[in-house]
């Protein structure tokens, strides 16, 4: 079996016996193989309580029995139904989903603001994965946008920027050239603009080459990598547009998707041309490129987008025909540091790559909270109560609620599947309520656990409802 079926024996718990129950009677939970199909639970003490025979009479429970203070209890088949979405049927194999996390214009560096939505897509890699199911993670790179004109000009004029700029980091350099072109293009003298461009953008030292007019988008594309990388989020593969279209029929793609009359945000009627379309085009292409390529798709967007890219996506699998269930767009709240959104034109970029610069104001939480929020790595955990030192006695002293906050984090990828699948966040809405109340109550003890449940709640707790 793919499936991890101690964390579903977690899940099994908490929908059929019920989280307050157990912890009344439970004082720790062992799983006894990786990913094994029985978990054990330790009790407290004399436990006698119809709790056994409500486990021993689940249909989903194989064997239980009761050796001293242990319940062992062994799983069946039939336990995948809490884990299989509805819609599927109780003997679905793994799905091959497609988790497109980032969307960007090859022509600056990452951005605070589209790291968030990357550091939520990778969190999703990780939960699907950790359940069974083929993931592959995506990154829709917009070379064919309005700003790749300005970086192409300045190239082909060779302006200062774009003959004098140092070796340095892919992303940086050409972030420096398209940031200058731009400021003047606003009205800015070359003076000034450049001094503006080089406050944003500081030159690194990768040592890659000055970009050139027919590479330089895989330079931009090399330091996105670099930073990812860094940050430990996985990208399977980069999406350039150029390449989308000689993969799909985009007219006949986006002439199909015209005759679709019900959608609230219509399409527009103008000539189909590369050059010409327009954001929702460019997404519904998109749509249908990824429906293609996989049985689930979860699109990571800012709340901003929301609207037009479910109309993209209602309009995507009208055209290939696909329920719009099997595609989600999950969206994310805005990242604002210091109380405002990043903008070039303003003089406010808060990259990436700079994040030790910033660790002192407000966006610490991106790199010490986002990065370890992640399916629990409780799995391992075990708690013989009765080995623990002296020196341990404070921070086991709230068992209860620490067997409870490993239920939670172990429950937590199978909800967010099961939203995924539904389109329905209010259990992850619920569940992150229920989370931050267990942080509260934990207080100081189990430090590591409080850490986990503290990056999940701030993960997903600006999901707009």
């Amino acid at each position: 079996m793919n499936l991890r079926l101690g964390a579903l024996g977690l899940f099994f718990l908490e929908k059929c016996v019920g989280f307050e129950e157990i912890r009344a009677h439970v004082t720790g939970v062992e799983y006894l193989s990786r990913p094994g199909t029985s978990i054990t639970l330790i009790l407290r003490g004399e436990c006698d309580c119809g709790l056994f025979d409500k486990i021993r009479n689940s249909k989903y429970v194989e064997t239980a029995c009761r050796i001293e203070r242990f319940f062992n209890i062994t799983f069946n088949q039939k336990i995948r139904e809490l884990y299989t979405p509805h819609s599927a049927g109780a003997n679905s194999s793994a799905e091959h989903v497609i988790v497109e996390h980032t969307s960007l214009a090859p022509v600056y560096p990452l951005n605070l603001a589209t790291f968030r939505l990357s550091v939520v897509g990778e969190w999703f890699r990780r939960a699907f994965q950790f359940l069974g199911d083929n993931v592959q993670t995506r990154f829709w790179v917009q070379d064919s946008a309005r700003q790749v004109d300005l970086v192409k000009s300045q190239l082909r004029l060779g302006g200062y920027t774009s003959t004098k700029t140092a070796f340095g980091k892919g992303d940086h350099t050409v972030g420096l050239i398209f940031a200058e072109a731009l400021l003047i293009e606003d009205g800015a003298s070359k003076r000034k603009a450049r001094t503006a461009a080089t406050r944003l953008f500081p030159l690194g030292s990768s040592g890659l080459r000055r970009p050139e007019y027919g590479n330089w988008i895989l330079d931009v594309i090399a330091g996105w990598r670099s930073t990812f990388g860094t940050a430990g989020i996985h990208v399977d593969r980069f999406d350039r547009e150029a390449d989308i279209l000689e993969s799909i029929e985009y007219e006949a793609a986006l002439e199909a998707a015209r005759n679709k009359s019900d959608n609230a945000i219509a399409l527009p009627t103008s000539t189909i041309a590369p050059g010409n379309m327009t954001y929702l085009e460019w997404s519904v292409i998109y749509y249908c490129f990824l429906l293609q390529g996989g049985d689930r798709v979860v699109s990571v967007a800012s709340a901003r987008q929301r609207a037009i890219l479910e109309a993209a996506r209602d309009y995507a699998c009208f055209v290939v025909g696909k329920p719009k269930e099997v595609l989600q767009v999950v969206s994310v709240g805005d990242v604002f540091c210091d109380g405002e959104l990043d903008s070039v034109r303003a003089g406010r970029f808060h990259l990436v790559d700079n994040l030790d610069f910033y660790s002192q104001r407000n966006v610490q939480w991106l790199t010490t909270r986002y990065l370890t929020a992640r399916p629990s790595t409780n799995l391992k955990l075990r708690f013989p109560i009765e080995e623990r030192g002296e020196t341990d006695a404070v921070e086991w002293e709230r068992t209860d609620e620490i067997v409870y906050a490993c239920m939670l984090l172990d429950s937590l990828p199978l909800i967010v599947r099961d939203c995924t699948h539904t389109g329905d966040f209010a259990p992850l809405t619920r569940w992150t309520a229920n989370a931050k109340a267990c942080r509260s109550r934990l207080g100081v003890s189990a430090a590591e656990l409080s850490r986990d449940l503290a990056s999940a709640c701030d993960l997903f707790d600006p999901f707009p409802t």
